[in-house]
């Protein structure tokens, strides 16, 4: 069994993915079965590695699986994003990651746009400024602001080691 802290779901019998390449087979059965958070699975359920898609057969059963390959942690702090090198985005940070960070933003922005970000973190006791790139992965409407999650792909050199610190500390 697959396992995982994320957003229950709610899936048929037949395939779902759970992982990266991970493929979870759902199968029709009468039992219950407990996972080892105590969660009670209706089927049985066998992992392997293929892929495929999502068959519905019917029945349904509640599997729970982390997706990410890291967690996120709340933050609440501005953030400084600019794209183009001359377009200045103010934005309010939600949660970060070692690999991402979800923002409210007060306007939409292009997926896959490429962006500067600077974030002030805490280390050893300290604030540090911390300067990395990243790519707008989505870029949803929100009420009165648009929720923009940011695939992190570069931490300046001398940072790198202060953001996984700081990311460890919010454990």
């Amino acid at each position: 069994m697959h396992e995982g802290h994320a957003d229950a779901t709610e899936l048929p019998c037949g395939r779902a993915n759970i992982g990266p390449a991970i493929w979870l087979t759902l199968t029709h059965f009468s039992s219950k079965i407990k996972n080892k958070e105590g969660h009670t699975l209706k089927g049985r359920a066998r992992v392997r590695r293929r892929g495929g898609k999502i068959e519905n057969r019917g029945s349904q059963m509640t599997i729970v699986a982390e997706k990410r390959k890291h967690p996120r942690f709340e933050i609440n702090q501005m953030v400084e994003l600019t794209y183009a090198r001359e377009n200045f985005v103010g934005a309010k940070g939600i949660n970060i990651s070692e690999n991402g960070l979800l923002c409210e933003t007060n306007e939409r922005m292009e997926p896959y746009t490429v962006v500067f970000m600077m974030i002030t973190i805490e280390h050893k006791k300290k604030e540090y400024l911390m300067e990395c790139e990243g790519v707008v992965i989505r870029s949803d409407k929100n009420k009165d602001h648009w929720d923009t999650g940011i695939n992190i792909t570069a931490v300046r050199n001398g940072d790198r080691g202060a953001f996984k610190e700081f990311v460890d500390s919010l454990k």
